[in-house]
């Protein structure tokens, strides 16, 4: 969600009296962000993310006001913004967790000066959240994946929560479709260098393959 103020006179960088920016109190934004992840952290996994040390994780993705290049010329920022993520788990009610998240944005803005005069917009750049995913491990399709891997790669393979948000949610929640994540061995997504191990991409296919082949004879 990106959290936005609008403040201030861009042509008034300099004055004898004071120009109001609204970049330097969005440190304090930033301060009821990190409160708040603080309050999500004690949140305690279960199931398929018991083993994760930040199940729920609040992060701010960007803090924006002026540009930083010899184009933008000396002015004062007329908004700022601060971008922030959150995950959720598969067992949270979303709608209360954001209602309660907006209750206690609205309460720390009530309570600052100059977010009581320039209020803080709440605006969502990418649609709806990414929502927590888990298929249990006694589902029919869960023990598929599981036999066709473990006969593959002769080990018995680690069921859990993938450590990053996806569209697997949406699959099962919206569309009724069990849904799990496979895939190979490789390391630096969304990055330059981002890569796949050739071997394990064969033996990926491998696994599909046998598992596609005992699910349509089951």
């Amino acid at each position: 969600m990106d959290l936005s103020v609008d403040a201030g006179d861009p042509t008034a960088y300099f004055s004898n009296a004071e120009v109001v920016s609204p970049a330097v109190p969005c440190g304090r934004l930033l301060g009821w962000v990190e409160a708040t992840r603080k309050k999500r952290a004690r949140i305690k996994p279960r199931g398929a993310y018991s083993t994760f040390s930040d199940p729920v994780p609040v992060q701010v993705l960007a803090v924006q006001s002026n540009q930083l290049d010899a184009e933008t010329p000396l002015s004062v920022p007329v908004r700022a913004t601060v971008r922030v993520y959150f995950q959720f788990l598969p067992e949270e009610n979303v709608t209360a967790v954001i209602q309660d998240i907006r209750d206690s944005l609205q309460q720390f803005a009530t309570n600052d000066p100059f977010f009581r005069k320039y209020p803080i917009q709440w605006e969502l750049p990418i649609g709806p959240p990414l929502l927590g995913h888990e298929l249990l491990e006694d589902h029919d399709w869960t023990r598929c994946m599981a036999g066709s891997a473990a006969a593959v790669l002769e080990r018995k393979p680690l069921i859990a929560a993938a450590p990053y948000p996806c569209d697997a949610w949406l699959m099962q929640r919206e569309f009724g479709i069990p849904t799990l994540l496979f895939g190979p061995c490789g390391a630096g997504a969304h990055n330059p260098d981002e890569y796949v191990e050739f071997d394990s991409v064969l033996r990926t296919a491998e696994v599909l393959l046998a598992a596609a082949l005992e699910w349509s004879n089951g």
